[in-house]
């Protein structure tokens, strides 16, 4: 420093000037804070310059306050801004303001210095779009925010390129959040920034849901649920935050993710919150994602590994019981501390554990089958399982111990407490794991929601990983922040304080992932191609002054849009700019004032506008959008009146028309959007307007007339087509007039009776429209309207005769999507539509059988048994497929097991490829079949069904002839095998009873006269001998020969599921036969196995069962299981 000083002296002017970089002495010395080298340079004795000159004689980059900012020195920056107030204008070279920079780093001193000066750069954007108040926000420096909130209040408003106002910002990072949302509770007038949407339609609560901050959902649903329901509001893709969390959840998601879904369903239960209608767009939940099992593979294993060691150790503690077995009369053999309580919650506890853990191996067992809806219903039997299994082992682990230490209460104490701590952190960590939803009964969803705020009190949503809470964060917990008044701060600060240091000291070493987002927000500059129109100040405005074209547009400042947006009348009565300059401003989305304070609701402002700028009112944004528009979305109804109060009176017919039949990108009138913002009042005001506006149709082919009948507004679509007839009695007024998709299809779909019948008695003609190809009557069964139905078959029952574009009769949709009940008023008024067959020469059964829908194949097989109507049960489509190939085609085991055990049915029917249904299926199944697919066959196996003479298998063999892809299987099921077999090895000669300790029959087993005992020997030597020839059998299998490994797995599938069978039995008669002395013990261990062992034979025979029994009497015997596998598997695919 002393050189540099020494080179300032000798040439001063040698510190202005700039190296290849861009960077002079001077820039260097500010950047490292050096006070006295900086005055130094500045210090020009004899030839002081003007501070004013100080930019234009300094060479490179100029952003001199930037360095001072970042070096964080103050009195560098007194000394700078002292020599040249305007270096505060200059950027730097990313076009950041200073005042923006100092607020991404959060120098407050620094940012104080700055607005000491002057306040105007709060209002200067970066060249990225955002405001310094934006970039403070990002990084979640709260005490900045509030000191540009204290000076500029009404830069809380300010929205960058993206239109993503703070709390946009703030819920996109997961920062400041619970202060900015404090800081609007304030202020009662700022309530609409919670669900104020950007230009992709996102509000605050969509961006804290696709970048996954669970602790920023809950403060927004939170604080919403006292203000507005953000839950429902969708962005332009026709999503609200739920669909997008559940859309975006990934295979492999992270907790985050997880923890932010949770939090939505919390205060969203999934079937509590009706879904909105979409364009198009079908919306898929969790559990109907395409699933890829391999994602799933270690993770299957690894718990698998979990479930089998918990399954074995939990079965050998059931015969090492604590305390020993007493060896001599009258209770020889027996548990020693049988009538101690702590030993029945051991044993219960025990029981739970081990079977629990076993249902839990044969569920991840049928997830190594790879199909990817198994693999999503094991986990939510085996997780919760495993959960209980791991619960159950730690407390019989407690019990055991107390059982045997009683005599020391001090240790019991000790282990008490380590326990419940230790249970609570198990509880506290596998609980979101292994929670497959948050319970739909309020009770439980308040119980969930206490437990995610604790849970996410320690999650992180910081992107860097390395920051664990801030002060702001911690404030997750609503209440208690809602609860402490100004004069708790403190208190708050203290817990504040408390929660940091817990979570840096205790989580220290938890470093969770970043959550991902399929968001993209393009950053892309848009331009502004619409054009301002100035006015004569006439009576009325005409088309040639309306229409002139200044050809420019000017950026509008941003106090003038904090103005207009808060409705301050007088700064824009006082802005001293002509008016070409005022109707050429528009704000990045196009928006002109009177877009602005139209879209805020300020009435006398808009009267303002429109008397000083009536060209204004053609002026539409980029989303082709005029102030009509916007005030008609917002729902003003006082601004819309006004608008239509002065374009009535002051604008000619001609362009009054053009206003509002003025539409938008999507091609929506201003009553479009009324009616899509459910705006009721607002569309009234507009129809009395506008006669024909309600008939016009957008892009989608909506008009608002179809909208108004969809929402169910009678009043209101009444009011459209009356007032459009001015009393006229035409009855073909309204067909000739309305336009788009058909209005009766509207009602129906509205599902509004009286609605139809108005429409139909207003112009009877339009029943004859179609929606999509469909009939009105088609359209109305595809729904499951009855009511509708039956009202058009009251009207004429000649479009049941009416096929739909595709072929199809109303009957055939009816029993597409299973409404027997419309099926019925359908055959009641016209029985032989019964036989009436669609494109594809099919009938109604045959559509049934096809889509899977019981109910109806059940109606039909019990209602029509006369030998005329047989023939529909066995009748043959365009190619020769019955009903039986159809269901079993499409994976129908329900729908197959029906037919099957109906006598008419004909098992041996061979359709065009000379195919029976058994052929079908086996076409079809491959070595990875899924478990509807067993399920069908295991039906067909059963009923007998015969193969066909020359079966033509046209289904593509992809399978390469190669066992790798079963390598983890085999692995896999070998190491559950070879723990069965250790354990149950052990387990002979850990013999339950012990062993005779005297003459004369020293060494013996204690029991061995016990039928319990006897139960016990016998199941644990099969489970022992089947698992170890299952062992074998797929050491087999590892040689890889594809043959071999089918028939390793025909022997060691069903010997392993017998093990584990015999194991279960085993444990069973072992724990009964040592406490049988105590029959309630004895009976309740007994009960819990039973019920365990039930569940594991309902899900392991379909699995390990190589063939099915043909028997008329075992085929009865077995259909409880089967059909109870058919409830559990469900069948709620789509129809296609």
């Amino acid at each position: 420093m002393e050189t540099a000083a020494c080179l300032v002296s000798a040439d001063q002017r040698a510190s202005f000037l700039a190296n290849k970089n861009g960077i002079s002495p001077l820039y260097l010395a500010i950047e490292a804070g050096n006070v006295s080298l900086v005055n130094a340079m500045l210090n020009r004795s004899g030839n002081n310059v003007q501070s004013k000159n100080l930019t234009s004689e300094l060479e490179g980059r100029k952003s001199l306050v930037h360095a001072a900012l970042m070096a964080k020195s103050t009195d560098v920056l007194d000394v700078i801004l002292s020599e040249d107030t305007d270096l505060l204008n200059e950027r730097d070279e990313e076009g950041r303001t200073c005042l923006s920079v100092g607020a991404s780093m959060g120098y407050y001193k620094g940012i104080c210095k700055v607005l000491d000066r002057s306040t105007n750069s709060v209002y200067e954007r970066d060249e990225d779009g955002s405001f310094p108040i934006h970039m403070a926000v990002e990084k979640g420096h709260e005490k900045v925010v509030r000191e540009i909130l204290k000076r500029c209040p009404d830069s809380v408003v300010l929205i960058n390129k993206q239109g993503q106002n703070i709390l946009h910002i703030a819920a996109k990072s997961g920062k400041a959040v619970s202060f900015l949302l404090g800081y609007i509770r304030r202020l009662y007038t700022k309530y609409h920034l919670i669900n104020e949407q950007d230009v992709d339609g996102n509000t605050p609560l969509h961006l804290a849901t696709i970048n996954w901050r669970p602790r920023t959902v809950d403060s927004l649903t939170s604080f919403a649920s006292t203000t507005t329901n953000i839950l429902n509001i969708q962005n332009k893709d026709g999503l609200r935050p739920l669909d997008l969390a559940e859309l975006n959840l990934q295979s492999d998601y992270y907790l985050r993710e997880r923890l932010t879904l949770m939090v939505l369903l919390c205060v969203c239960a999934p079937r509590g919150v009706a879904w909105l209608p979409t364009s198009g767009m079908t919306l898929r939940s969790r559990s109907e994602h395409h699933l890829d099992a391999n994602k799933y593979k270690d993770h299957i294993n690894a718990l698998l590994l979990v479930a089998a060691l918990v399954a074995t150790v939990t079965f050998a503690a059931g015969f090492t019981i604590p305390g020993g077995f007493n060896s001599s009369a009258p209770d020889m053999g027996m548990a020693v501390l049988a009538y101690d309580s702590t030993l029945f919650f051991f044993l219960v506890l025990d029981t739970l554990a081990m079977q629990s853990s076993v249902v839990a191996i044969v569920a991840l067992i049928w997830a190594l089958l790879g199909d990817p809806a198994i693999v999503h219903r094991a986990f939510h039997l085996a997780l919760p399982s495993l959960f209980l299994a791991l619960l159950s082992m730690s407390w019989a682990f407690v019990a055991a111990l107390q059982a045997t230490i009683k005599q020391n209460s001090v240790l019991i104490n000790v282990i008490s407490i380590t326990s419940m701590v230790f249970y609570g952190l198990i509880i506290f960590l596998l609980a979101p794991y292994v929670i497959p939803q948050v319970p739909g009964f309020p009770f439980l969803q308040r119980l969930t929601r206490i437990y995610l705020i604790l849970l996410l009190i320690f999650v992180n949503e910081d992107d860097s990983g390395r920051h664990y809470t801030s002060g702001s964060d911690n404030m997750c917990v609503k209440s208690v922040a809602e609860s402490v008044g100004s004069s708790g701060a403190d208190q708050v600060g203290k817990i504040n304080d408390i929660l940091n240091w817990f979570t840096k000291n205790i989580f220290l070493g938890v470093e969770l992932p970043m959550g991902r987002s399929d968001v993209r927000y393009d950053g892309q500059k848009k331009y502004i191609s619409s054009r301002m129109y100035l006015a004569h100040e006439t009576d009325f405005l005409n088309l040639p002054t309306l229409f002139s074209d200044t050809g420019t547009t000017v950026p509008m400042s941003p106090k003038t849009i904090a103005a207009v947006r808060a409705g301050d009348e007088i700064y824009v009565r006082d802005m001293t700019i002509d008016v070409e300059l005022a109707l050429s401003s528009v704000n990045d989305h196009g928006n002109t004032m009177l877009h602005l304070a139209a879209a805020a609701g300020h009435t006398s402002l808009v009267c303002y506008i429109l008397y000083a700028y009536p060209g204004l009112l053609m002026k539409s944004n980029l989303m082709g959008e005029v102030a009509l528009h916007v005030a008609a979305g917002a729902g003003h109804l006082d601004v819309v009146e006004a608008l239509v109060s002065y374009i009535n009176d002051k604008i000619t017919r001609a362009v009054a028309k053009k206003i509002y039949f003025a539409k938008n990108r999507n091609e929506d009138n201003a009553l479009h959007v009324a009616l899509k913002r459910k705006h009721v009042k607002v569309a009234s005001c507009l129809v009395s307007a506008e006669q024909c506006l309600s008939f016009v149709p957008n892009k989608d082919g909506f008009s608002p007339l179809y909208l108004a009948i969809e929402a169910g507004q009678a009043d209101l679509a009444k009011h459209m087509w009356k007032h459009s007839n001015n009393g006229s009695s035409s009855t073909y007024c309204l067909a000739s007039k309305v336009g788009g998709r058909s209005i009766v299809h509207g009602a129906m779909k509205a599902k509004r009776k009286d609605l139809i019948a108005a429409i139909l008695n207003e112009d009877a003609s339009l029943i004859n429209l179609r929606y999509e190809g469909r009939t009105c009557l088609s359209f109305g069964a595809s729904i499951g309207y009855y009511e509708g139905v039956y009202y058009l078959l009251d009207k004429s029952i000649d479009s049941v005769y009416v096929s739909d574009d595709d072929g199809s009769f109303p009957i055939h949709m009816a029993a597409k999507y299973g409404h027997v009940k419309i099926l019925k008023a359908i055959l009641k008024r016209c029985p032989d539509a019964l036989e009436l067959l669609d494109i594809d020469g099919q009938n109604i059964l045959h559509v049934a059988a096809k889509n899977g829908k019981a109910e109806v194949i059940k109606f039909i097989l019990r209602c029509y048994k006369d030998k005329n109507k047989e023939k529909l049960i066995n009748e043959e489509d365009v190619n020769g497929n019955t009903p039986l190939h159809l269901a079993t085609k499409n994976w129908h085991p329900k729908v197959v097991s029906m037919l099957t055990w109906d006598n008419r049915v004909d098992l041996e029917t061979l359709n065009h490829n000379g195919l029976t249904a058994i052929d079908v299926a086996e076409g079809n199944m491959d070595s990875s079949y899924t478990f509807f697919q067993r399920l069908t066959w295991m039906a067909l196996i059963s009923a007998g069904a015969p193969s066909g003479p020359n079966p033509i298998i046209s289904t593509p063999v992809t399978d390469n002839p190669d066992g790798g892809k079963h390598k983890d299987r085999i692995n896999t099921l070998l190491l559950v095998a070879t723990l069965v077999a250790t354990m149950t090895f052990t387990a002979g000669f850990t013999l339950p009873g012990g062993y005779n300790g005297s003459a004369p029959n020293l060494g013996m087993a204690t029991l061995a006269k016990k039928t319990a005992f006897q139960v016990f020997l016998l199941f644990d030597t099969l489970a022992m001998y089947c698992s170890i020839v299952a062992v074998v059998a797929l050491i087999w299998a590892h040689l890889g020969d594809i043959s071999l490994i089918m028939k390793a797995f025909n022997l060691a599938l069903p010997l392993l599921g017998f093990a584990l069978i015999s194991m279960s039995i085993a444990f069973m008669a072992g724990t009964h036969a040592s406490i049988s002395h105590l029959p309630f013990l004895a009976y309740f261990i007994l009960g819990i196995g039973l019920f365990f062992l039930l569940a594991l034979l309902l899900i392991i025979i379909p699995y390990v069962s190589p063939h099915y029994t043909t028997k008329l009497f075992l085929r009865h015997m077995f259909y409880c299981p089967y059909f109870l596998m058919l409830l559990a598997a469900g069948d709620n695919r789509n129809n296609d």
